[in-house]
């Protein structure tokens, strides 16, 4: 992994405890807008990609998705249990 994120990934570059629905919509958010503008790129994903999942929802169970800086390749993780409407984190893969 890569040690210092780079300035495409140095503003998502952060651990995260999602706490409630809506915190995870402003990561999903946050997320997307990255996938988006190529700053990012998802890597494995879990029973749906991280785009296909609609703001408000419905949302699978559980979402476990691994991305990667396209420019320097320092990679996170998402992993949430939405079933409950939080417990989970957006974090650096260490």
């Amino acid at each position: 992994m890569v040690d210092q994120p780079c300035t495409s990934c140095g503003a998502i570059d952060s651990t995260v405890a999602i706490r409630s629905p809506d915190h995870l919509r402003d990561v999903l958010d946050a997320v997307k807008g990255c996938l988006r503008s190529g700053a990012i790129t998802e890597m494995r994903k879990g029973t749906v990609s991280v785009l296909e999942i609609e703001p408000d929802g419905p949302r699978p169970d559980f979402i476990a998705s691994d991305f990667q800086c396209c420019r320097c390749g320092r990679r996170y993780e998402l992993r949430v249990e939405t079933f409950h409407g939080a417990g989970g984190t957006w974090k650096p893969s260490r």
